[in-house]
């Protein structure tokens, strides 16, 4: 290996450690907004509760809006840097590198648009699970850590809704796992060569 192509491999290392790290700081900042009992009944069971979960998704909503345009940013930069590294590989490794990088890049842009528009929709379900309840609030029992509504419209509508959030949430479990998979062969590609 070239000192051209040691130094595409520090600059993908380097890249690879700003986006963990990214990640990292988005889930700590997921973790503090306490979603796991954002639609709880329990929580949902009062007009202050559905309030703050109101306020959470806001907040939530803002978070990804955030960390959508830093990932955006940091792709554009990204690509910059590789294509600056690999400018400096010999002509004969150029092509090679390029196209294993473009398509990298490509695979990793859309997983992550399709985390974030799943995080949307997510959110805007959310909310109307929220504004289903305050709206039927006079005509819903909470029962048991479920909600029970007078019309069997409404209980459709929410049924509905938590289905859609389960599949989401099944979307994104699925497209984690398939890039954790891909991540760790990537990672396995770009370690050094032992020295036995």
């Amino acid at each position: 290996m070239n000192a051209s192509e040691e130094e595409v491999l520090r600059v993908t290392h380097r890249l690879v450690a700003l986006g963990l790290e990214a990640a990292k700081a988005f889930n700590t900042e997921q973790q503090r907004l306490d979603l796991e009992h954002l639609l709880t009944a329990e929580r949902l069971s009062t007009p202050e509760g559905t309030r703050l979960s109101l306020q959470t998704l806001q907040t939530f909503r803002q978070l990804t809006a955030k960390h959508r345009e830093i990932y955006s940013a940091f792709a554009v930069s990204a690509s910059a840097e590789l294509a600056k590294a690999v400018a400096e590989l010999p002509e004969v490794l150029q092509e090679q590198y390029r196209c294993s990088w473009v398509s990298s890049i490509n695979r990793h842009v859309s997983a992550q648009a399709a985390f974030y528009e799943n995080r949307l929709k997510w959110i805007t379900l959310a909310k109307e699970l929220c504004d289903l309840i305050e709206s039927r609030r006079s005509d819903c029992l909470f029962q048991h850590d479920a909600v029970v509504f007078a019309s069997e419209e409404d209980t459709a509508r929410f049924n509905a809704i938590l289905d859609d959030l389960d599949a989401i949430h099944r979307d994104e479990v699925a497209l984690f796992a398939e890039r954790l998979g891909r991540t760790s062969n990537g990672l396995w590609a770009l370690s050094p060569p032992s020295k036995t």
